[in-house]
């Protein structure tokens, strides 16, 4: 995961802000023990105790920025409690949250640079993970990831499941007559964990939620058009075909 894309942000006027350029965030958690004393032994023992947990964020002072330093310096005084919440992604997946008393900021400017400030926090109360799934909006594509020839209506089609990191087609899903049956068809593919169709806009426009630890998130849905479908006897390249004579393979399209 690209660190760039890890955001700090604080609720101001009830509406969640990022950090005004932070180009760094610091998160360390500490779990304190308590000493206990056992007659039996002469090793100690311990307890855990309380946790605590401090932030800490550089970035660049940019004073048209919402959340910038003036506005942090003012909380600071304030002894505001600031809500938070940190995460690599702007909707879903997995994210931190909590509350926060700013202790400390430094105000830096050197010659021929940015002025720069450092921010430091302690957190209050308990810092909450959540975890939730990532929206996505995907097509029905070819193997090359374009958009399938015929949209919105190429049907029937055949499906497809994915390589290892999403990038191309897998093994065969099965045939989908509508978008429908798109939905079912890879909802219930038996090596489908962590992907869910949750409705379409168009017949090859969908919504997919991805679980937060997907090991990708899709863009598309591979498919490619019913023709190039056909059904092996395993006996010397032969096809079934419904007329000997014309060799044509048996299709959903010749139904």
């Amino acid at each position: 995961m690209k660190g760039k894309d890890f955001i700090i942000y604080i609720e101001d006027n009830g509406v969640e802000t990022p950090i005004c350029y932070a180009t760094d965030c610091v998160f360390d958690f500490q779990y304190s023990t308590r000493r206990i004393v056992d007659p039996t032994t002469r090793w100690r023992r311990f307890l855990a105790d309380d946790i605590t947990y401090t932030v800490q964020v550089p970035g660049v002072v940019v004073f048209r920025a919402s959340v910038n330093w003036v506005k942090l310096k003012g909380w600071a005084e304030q002894g505001a409690e600031l809500k938070w919440r940190a995460s690599a992604y702007a909707v879903g997946g997995y994210s931190m949250s909590g509350s926060i008393l700013i202790t400390s900021l430094n105000f830096t400017s050197q010659m021929k640079d940015v002025i720069k400030f450092d921010m430091a926090a302690t957190g209050t109360g308990m810092a909450k993970d959540v975890f939730q799934p990532i929206p996505a909006d995907v097509f029905l594509a070819d193997s090359s990831m374009a958009r399938l020839f015929g949209c919105p209506d190429p049907y029937p089609v055949s499906l497809y499941w994915y390589n290892a990191d999403g990038t191309s087609p897998g093994g065969v899903i099965g045939i989908a007559y509508n978008a429908d049956d798109v939905i079912n068809q890879f909802n219930s593919y038996p090596e489908n964990q962590y992907f869910q169709l949750t409705g379409y806009t168009s017949g090859c426009d969908f919504s997919l939620l991805a679980e937060w630890d997907a090991p990708f998130v899709p863009s598309v849905v591979f498919a490619s058009a019913s023709p190039g479908l056909g059904l092996w006897t395993g006996t010397d390249n032969e096809g079934i075909t419904p007329d000997p004579d014309t060799n044509e393979l048996i299709s959903p399209n010749y139904a």
